[in-house]
């Protein structure tokens, strides 16, 4: 056991700084996420991050994600299977998920740590063999992964910040946080992303937001050297600084 947990640390540690520079997308499961643009994104090979049920666009595009990142474990423990047949790029799972991947060689496990509540603004690991913040999204988690393997220009594509939460029938806690199965999925861009039986995190808009403006902080006064855009079309996030997808220069994007 502790050898494993030395070697996936080497592991993380061996990606510190891969992308030396560079752009990359941090892809949102929102309803304004379309497939024409992770078309387009592939046509000039720019790297992205992906997360959850992505894989339910697959069928519309042949973008497939440079990383995939899971935290939830009501996505993972329903759809594990899916997520091994699905995602060949390397995963990042918190630790608490190794007994859905104990074969996959390209999984990676991350601590998560950090998890603090509202007004305060989470920390925003730069060493993430030694563990990730909780921000309340996994869009966070996926920020403190790019900014670790050297990205300075991360733009948000899909992240819509926004949750419909009509006739939601609440659980109890799942590892401490308050899950809830939805009777629709208006908040994806598949209708049928989630199962009516499912049982995932509910959303925590206050401490994701908390998170966002962890980072816009950060990168004002300097402590964190990149710059984040949102390219989402639509949606309520209003942190970062807004750009329009169909003006980007993707070409220059590397």
């Amino acid at each position: 056991m502790i050898l494993q947990r030395f070697k996936n640390f080497l592991r993380i540690s061996n990606l510190k700084n891969a992308h030396k520079k560079g752009t990359a997308f941090i892809i949102g499961n929102g309803p304004s996420l379309q497939a024409k643009d992770l078309d387009l994104i592939r046509q000039y090979n720019i790297p992205t991050f992906a997360s959850n049920k992505i894989y339910k666009i697959f069928n519309k595009t042949d973008w497939r994600p440079s990383y995939y990142v899971i935290e939830d474990y009501g996505i993972c423990s329903s759809n594990y299977n899916e997520i091994q047949e699905k995602i060949t790029c390397p995963i990042f799972a918190g630790n608490y998920l190794k007994e859905f991947f104990p074969n996959n060689t390209k999984a990676l496990f991350f601590e998560q740590i950090g998890r603090v509540d509202p007004p305060e603004i989470p920390d925003f690991s730069k060493s993430i063999a030694h563990g990730i913040n909780a921000g309340g999204t996994v869009t966070y988690t996926c920020m403190q992964i790019a900014y670790y393997l050297g990205f300075t220009d991360l733009i948000l594509l899909g992240v819509d910040f926004s949750y419909s939460t009509p006739g939601l029938r609440p659980h109890d806690t799942m590892h401490g946080y308050k899950t809830y199965t939805p009777d629709n999925s208006a908040n994806y861009f598949d209708s049928n992303y989630l199962d009516e039986k499912e049982n995932i995190f509910a959303p925590d808009l206050e401490t994701s937001y908390c998170a966002y403006k962890s980072v816009s902080e950060k990168i004002k006064n300097g402590s964190l050297k990149c710059q984040v855009r949102n390219a989402t079309r639509g949606g309520k996030l209003e942190v970062f600084e807004r750009v329009n997808f169909d003006d980007l220069n993707l070409k220059d994007c590397h």
